[in-house]
């Protein structure tokens, strides 16, 4: 099983350190990330799922049947 550790990048955090429209600017890119993790993560799952159906077809069809 695998981790990813997202603690540091506090998407809803201010920066007060950057000019007025970066903190935006970091906060979208922040959440495009996060969006994009989850797409990753729902092919993995998908992908997970076909290869166990498909373990266990191939299974019970070289067993005789299903």
């Amino acid at each position: 099983m695998l981790y990813l550790h997202t603690a540091g990048w506090q998407p809803g955090k201010p920066c007060g350190r950057f000019d007025s429209d970066v903190p935006a600017v970091l906060s979208e890119v922040c959440f495009d990330a996060i969006d994009q993790i989850g797409l990753v993560h729902d092919s993995i799952h998908d992908f997970m799922l076909k290869l166990q159906l498909f373990v266990e077809f191939g299974y019970h069809a070289a067993k005789g049947g299903m």
